[in-house]
């Protein structure tokens, strides 16, 4: 049951964090199982290579859901120079069932094209996408670098590990995931009774940000829902319909008005979307640690919907993530070759990253709880 609460006859807030109670029963299940068959718990890493306001925060709290919920998180301070070693160790390290990153690293503000690659040489355009491309899919507890990571990538087809169950296969960005399940907990937006391209069909999104975090891949998401997506950066628009997207020239101001929902995500003190811009019967959602948009103008809109409370489910799908990628490969049951799973998912050997000898110690140091 979602948390809803009327502001006169203006709009309405929509706390969806109740969503995430059942996400956390099932994660507590689990743990509760292995706990009682005397199994290791899930081990999720947390790579932290700067001071990020946004990145500390989220691990805090990540931190506390996971205390809670039976996951033994681990973060690991490394400096910029290292964690490219620290996250190839991780990556091999059997002791490590999960891992994050936490962005932006090299890049102070996160890529905006809807490429990785540099047409000419073939390079990555950021080093925070390679970063996000070489995490073991068997580890990608953010589903960041393998789902949804280009434009229109579809999961069906999307190369997975030998032996992946269904539940591993339904890992995607927890963030862009945890918006879609916002709005289809809002009435009248999604028709699970239409085919899987048609559920979304008849809305009109304007996401402010297009960080490879969330909004590229939530812009795809919609849009393979059959949304129509306005997909904003600070110096480019693009127009995502039918599975197709072009390069646009509109306003900001236009697409927020010919839109029904409007998903902002920036992060910058500074943004701010007038009020005015909001139509009637739209649906507003902000994503920013910063007041993107005045929640009061939204609500004095009439028949508007402000979503809050999506931290918590992006916190709670992210653990489901994990519990899911132990159970898949890393519990004491599991039955395949892991040698060979390995060999099966690893990068390119021009992408591989060497393992620093320091930043193995270190990884090892962190989780003995050396340091």
């Amino acid at each position: 049951m979602t948390s809803k609460h009327f502001v006169g006859d203006g709009g309405t807030k929509f706390n969806v964090s109740v969503i995430a109670q059942p996400i956390r029963a099932e994660v507590k299940r689990y743990t509760a199982e292995l706990i009682r068959k005397g199994e290791d718990l899930p081990t999720l890493l947390v790579l932290l290579a700067n001071e990020n306001s946004s990145s500390v925060l989220f691990s805090d709290l990540l931190s506390k859901y996971c205390n809670e919920d039976g996951i033994n998180l681990e973060v690991a301070r490394v400096d910029e120079s290292e964690v490219e070693d620290a996250l190839h160790a991780a990556n091999v390290d059997s002791s490590v069932n999960s891992v994050i990153v936490c962005y932006p690293i090299f890049d102070a503000y996160e890529t905006t094209s809807l490429s990785k690659f540099c047409r000419l040489t073939g390079e990555y355009l950021s080093r925070d996408d390679k970063l996000r491309d070489n995490v073991s899919p068997m580890k990608d507890a953010e589903g960041l670098g393998h789902v949804y990571n280009r434009p229109h990538s579809d999961a069906a087809y999307i190369s997975h590990p030998e032996n992946a169950n269904d539940a591993t296969k339904e890992i995607t960005p927890c963030s862009a995931e945890a918006v879609m399940k916002c709005l289809s907990a809002v009435p009248g937006v999604y028709n699970e009774f239409l085919p899987h391209t048609k559920r979304m069909d008849g809305l009109t999104v304007t996401i402010v940000n297009r960080s490879p975090l969330y909004g590229h891949p939530l812009a795809v998401m919609l849009s393979n829902e059959g949304a129509e997506v306005y997909s904003i950066a600070l110096s480019s628009t693009y127009h995502f319909k039918d599975f197709k997207y072009h390069k646009i020239e509109s306003e900001l101001e236009n697409c927020i008005k010919s839109s029904n929902v409007v998903i902002t995500g920036v992060p910058d003190p500074n943004f701010s979307i007038p009020g005015e811009w909001i139509q009637p019967q739209t649906i507003v959602l902000n994503m920013s640690e910063y007041e993107n948009i005045s929640e009061n103008s939204v609500l004095q809109v009439p028949g508007t919907v402000l979503v809050t409370g999506v931290g918590k489910l992006t916190r709670s799908l992210l653990e489901r993530n994990v519990i899911r990628l132990h159970e898949a490969y890393h519990r004491k049951d599991f039955r395949i070759h892991k040698e060979n799973a390995r060999q099966s998912i690893v990068a390119p050997e021009k992408e591989s990253m060497p393992l620093g000898v320091a930043a193995s110690a270190f990884i090892s140091r962190n989780l003995l709880g050396l340091s």
